[in-house]
């Protein structure tokens, strides 16, 4: 296998393009367009020109692959964003700007290094095209219909300037981040929002990056390393940062309980409440799953119905209470049936809904179903001079050409009240030309479209045959025998659907049609959700693009296997993965990598891809083989250490130390590096064979999925003989201080060499290494034992040890003569004591005490002693003590002298 690819997982090739030019200056109308009377050709727009993959932005932006940080965002859902707390990152740029096209990958990759999960993309060109809400490019305001937010005549600038009044003044001021700020230039900005009462002190704005298009060739090109800079400054600025998520489901029911309540709360009647509404209540949704409404704006619709697949579209109006009266609905019974999205969108290029400031954020002042910026609101004739009146309209136009012949609604029932939203109108091109009419020649004239009713929900599939509207929720009128089918479009009441007991009692309804009852007809309409919201099964597609997955990594045991793919999978279905080892499938190996383990060891693995979807054929791809997984290495193999005496008859055991991972162990040993037979358990008894041999061990270790590996311990001494005679010593001598002692060996065999060594109570005695010992007084009272090691060459030493002696006696002295007295025994004479020969002598030492009358006496304790009148009359004697370490005390007395006079 190759293992040279470096694309992650699901990452198209940088390769894999658009189909559709992205030069701002093809694209931008910068000057009033003259009348034309012929038809004009069909204008570049880039978000009908892309190859669809669903993901508008990967779609529209050449650099961006799925996996990108971006969320794009419509008006009112960037309104509420810019109102709510948290720490955003937004970026205001447009696929049809080379300047986006050129930083928004840069801005992702940086945010995607340091771990920022979402930035949100809105688009100042509100049709992708032409209509730059700053006014800074693009043509002339445009004006629609009525303004709930401003008053009087909606304008193209109301929506730059709705957003911009929820930021500081000082943004858009001089010196503001915002100044003279061009729709065609991309920003990113960093909004921090800690009180989102407060605009001017609870925002904190700040630019993090910015290009224009006069820039782009120099940024591309890295010219005095901008681009270097600018990755540099991102790197930064989104270090330690974490971005803020506002949901799908905190922008509906902010925006719908708002202008439900309005609407409802605002003009009691018999078919409303009259008090505060909740269409969404968190309760119903637990789950982040649960909620699968997705507000997209007219450019994602438009690459949505570029897409190839199957899914239902909710045409709403945010500030309309009929739309108000089934959207809870829908998102209760997709959740239900468990979809994966529904697509909701607003006619609406600004917003129809007026919310209020600082504690009245969440509430709506005013809200309009039909009024602003309204691309389904037109006229007959695009004027040809300011201020462009519904200049917009050909947004819808190009709707209508999408949905084709089968798209049916009220008016097109009747055949009547069709206007000019003809497809690829340009601002000053006319059209009054009624398609239903007679003589109509849609060749050489440009046909009107028919009018949609809100709500309405499409199930849409633009590959299906007949026509890509394979679901409508339309109510069937009943018409006369012959007569053509008539539809109407649901128009509901919030009372009706939710079966209020005063739209029960009302029996009566509007058109007074089928003798249904305003609860019966919202009823119906709950019930016929399902038309739309479930798919057609009858309809079994083939996926245009099934690219096999191919494996990146090592086939070894521990690496981990990636499955990328070179191309994306057509119609964005469900994949599956299951790895395969020898084409049997590995349990629980179902993610997009494996991590081989040891028991995949010398298969080839290989990984299916199994792409599904509803209509769609299941399909399965499997990547080629890898080579045959490879063992490992051990993490931990130790040599091996031998315990035990090298010598005949000894017993040696192995220590194989700890192997990481556990392995299983064998072992052989060895003599002078031969194989001993017999000789493979952990420990072995030398025998007379090793004698003079060196002895070592080769400890094996294996585990599946690891190599083996022979560890091989340092080899012992020679393996020695041993003596077969060896007795233990005796000694001859009394135990007796001064006393010497003999050693006896007895009779060793073979015959060897001697070392000796005294012992006093087990401990070596100091020098006493011969085999005769003289006793000193160091040794009184301990017991001598006698070591003789013997000793001879090729055999192993041998030390014997004696029996132990009584306790070493105290020696006597040999001569101890009594002691005289010399000196005359007179009162003033001094006597003196003479010792005699003391045997032995050296070490000797006397002590003396004189007696008078046999009385000690006091201080009387020299060798010799003056006699006082306390003496006189009395016979004077005296005694002398000799004692030496190791003999015993031995005192002796004087012959006592006459009565001293």
């Amino acid at each position: 296998m190759s293992s040279a690819r470096t694309l992650n997982p699901l990452r198209r090739a940088a390769a894999i393009g658009l189909s559709f030019a992205v030069a701002a200056t093809t694209i931008v109308a910068t000057s009033v367009l003259s009348t034309s009377t012929a038809r004009a050709a069909d204008p570049v727009y880039p978000w009908s020109k892309v190859a669809s993959t669903g993901d508008y932005l990967a779609d529209a932006y050449t650099g961006l692959a799925s996996g990108h940080v971006f969320e794009n965002v419509t008006t009112d859902r960037l309104l509420d964003i810019l109102s709510s707390n948290g720490n955003y990152y937004i970026a205001f740029a447009g696929p049809e700007h080379s300047a986006s096209q050129a930083l928004l990958p840069v801005i992702d990759a940086a945010a995607r290094a340091k771990g920022i999960t979402k930035i949100y993309h809105f688009d100042p060109y509100v049709d992708g095209y032409q209509l730059d809400s700053t006014l800074k490019n693009g043509i002339t305001d445009v004006t629609g219909g009525t303004s709930v937010n401003f008053g009087g005549t909606a304008k193209i600038s109301d929506v730059w300037k709705l957003i911009t009044q929820l930021l500081p003044a000082s943004t858009v001021a001089s010196g503001g981040v915002l100044e003279n700020y061009a729709g065609n230039t991309a920003v990113l900005l960093n909004v921090n929002i800690t009180d989102r009462k407060n605009v001017d002190t609870g925002k904190t704005v700040t630019k993090l990056a910015e290009l224009k298009d006069a820039d782009v060739a120099a940024f591309n090109a890295d010219t005095g390393g901008v681009k270097t800079d600018a990755t540099a400054a991102l790197n930064t600025a989104f270090t330690g940062k974490t971005s803020a998520v506002r949901s799908q489901f905190e922008f509906f029911s902010r925006l719908y309980n708002a202008s439900a309540t309005k609407t409802e709360g605002s003009t009691p009647s018999a078919d409303r409440f009259g008090t505060a509404v909740s269409i969404f209540d968190p309760a119903d949704y637990p789950n982040p799953g649960d909620f699968v409404l997705k507000a997209i704006d007219v450019k994602e619709l438009y690459n949505l119905l570029n897409s190839t697949g199957e899914f239902p579209i909710l045409f709403a109006g945010q500030g309309c209470h009929n739309t108000q009266a089934i959207i809870g609905s829908v998102a209760k019974r997709a959740k239900e049936l468990h979809l994966p999205v529904v697509y909701v969108v607003d006619f609406a290029l600004d917003s129809n809904v007026k919310f209020g400031t600082g504690d009245l954020i969440d509430t709506a002042s005013a809200n309009s179903a039909t009024g602003g910026l309204w691309i389904r609101s037109g006229n007959a004739t695009l004027a040809t001079t300011a201020p462009y009146r519904y200049g917009y309209s050909y947004l819808y136009g190009k709707l209508a050409e999408y949905f084709g012949p089968n798209w049916i609604t009220e008016n097109s029932s009747k055949k009547s009240n069709s206007v000019a939203y003809y497809p690829n109108a340009v601002l000053g091109e006319t059209s009054t030309t009624n398609p239903f009419a007679v003589g109509f020649d849609p060749a050489t004239q440009k046909a009107n479209a028919t009018r949609l009713q809100v709500p309405t929900i499409v199930r849409y599939n633009k590959d299906a045959v007949g026509g890509p509207i394979v679901g409508h929720w339309l109510h069937k009128d009943k018409v006369a025998d012959g007569a053509d089918q008539t539809y109407t479009e649901y128009m509901l009441e919030l009372s009706w659907v939710r079966q209020t007991d005063l739209a029960k009692a009302d029996s009566s309804r509007s058109a007074g049609r089928d003798g249904l009852t305003k609860a019966e007809f919202g009823a119906e309409a709950v019930a016929s959700l399902d038309r739309v919201l479930t798919h057609n099964g009858t309809v079994i597609h083939e996926f245009t693009n099934a690219p096999a997955p191919w494996i990146e990594g090592t086939a070894a045991v521990g690496q981990k296997l990636v499955a990328n793919l070179e191309s994306y999978w057509s119609q964005s279905p469900n994949l599956v993965y299951q790895w395969r080892a020898n084409n049997v499938d590995i349990a629980g190996a179902n993610t997009d990598s494996y991590t081989i383990t040891p028991a995949d060891a010398g298969k080839k693995i290989t990984v299916t891809l199994t792409a599904s979807r509803p209509d769609y054929r299941t399909t399965t791809t499997v990547s080629d083989p890898t080579d045959p997984v490879a063992s490992i290495p051990f993490t931990t193999a130790p040599v091996p250490t031998i315990s035990g005496a090298a010598q005949v008859g000894s017993t040696l055991t192995a220590n194989p130390g700890t192997w990481e991972p556990t392995a299983s162990l064998a072992y052989s040993w060895k003599a002078n590096g031969v194989a001993i037979k017999g000789a493979t358990a952990a420990s072995y008894k030398l025998t007379a064979a090793e004698a003079g041999k060196k002895i070592t061990v080769t400890v094996t270790g294996s585990a599946t999925g690891y190599v083996p590996v022979a560890k091989t311990s340092a080899a012992t001494d020679a393996v020695a003989k041993v003596f077969t005679k060896t007795p233990a010593p005796k000694f001859k001598g009394t135990a007796t201080v001064g006393a010497t002692l003999k050693a006896s060996i007895g009779s060793w065999s073979p015959a060897a060499k001697f070392g000796y060594q005294w012992l006093a109570n087990g401990t070596p005695i100091k020098g006493a290494t011969k085999s005769s010992f003289t006793l000193t007084a160091a040794q009184l009272g301990a017991k001598i034992t006698l070591s003789v090691t013997g000793s001879k060459s090729g055999y192993a030493s041998v030390t014997k040890t004696s029996s132990a002696s009584k306790p070493v006696a105290a020696a006597k002295f040999t001569k101890a003569p009594a002691p005289k007295i010399t000196g005359s025994a007179k009162v003033g004479s001094v006597l003196k004591v003479k010792l005699g020969t003391w045997s032995p002598k050296a070490g000797v030492s006397f002590s003396y005490q004189w007696f008078a009358g046999g009385v000690a006496i006091l201080g009387g304790t020299n060798s010799s002693y003056t006699l006082t009148p306390a003496e006189l009359g009395k016979k004077v004697t005296v005694k002398v003590t000799a004692t030496k370490a190791g003999y015993v005390t031995t005192t002796k007395a004087a012959k006592p002298t006459g009565s001293v006079k």
